[in-house]
Order: structure tokens, then sequence, then C-alpha cells
């Protein structure tokens, strides 16, 4: 059977480094060290996510900052607050009198 080299050999091209974000090469290999912004957009190199930044929400029962996406917090399942709040919701008049 001709199954190729099975030597180590391997294709670094499709490789992205995550300590530079360049391809060719794993991050343990990397030649060019810890860039300090390698994402264009970020403005710490990672790190905690800030409230009122790129959507990011904050908490109102345990102060924790969730990313955008979240309908409820990761931390201790609140709801996440109605960015719209009129107030609470009136609950509609149901048919009044038990027999």
């Amino acid at each position: 059977g001709g199954g190729g080299d099975l030597s180590g050999a391997r294709d670094f091209a499709s490789v992205t480094c995550f300590k530079c974000w360049e391809k060719g090469h794993y991050a343990n290999r990397c030649p060019n060290g810890r860039r300090e912004n390698p994402q264009p957009a970020g403005q710490g190199g990672g790190g905690a996510p800030q409230p009122g930044e790129n959507g990011n929400w904050l908490c109102p029962a345990c102060s924790n900052v969730n990313f955008p996406m979240r309908i409820v917090c990761n931390r201790c399942k609140a709801p996440r607050p109605d960015r719209q709040a009129g107030g609470l919701g009136g609950g509609g008049g149901g048919p009044g009198g038990a027999e």
C-alpha cells in the first residue's frame, strides 16, 4: 500500500500561530514573539470584556460583564436587562371571579 510518507512532515502553510497570528508555524516555534496588539480592534490584546464595549453588558445582579450574544448572565444566570427598559410589563386581566 502506498500510504504516503508518515515520517512526521507536515504542511505548515495552513497553520496559524496564536502568538503572532501569522501563518506557517506553531506558537511554540514562533520566531516573532508575542505581539502586543495582534488583533486590530483589540485595545489590550485580550483580557476581560469591558461593559459597553462592542455591545458587552453588565449584569445588574452580580456585576459580571457578559458578551452581547448572551441573553442570561454566564455567572449567575440572571436575564439580560432590556435596553429599552420601560418597566415591567403588566399582566393581562384574565377572567375574573371563581365559582
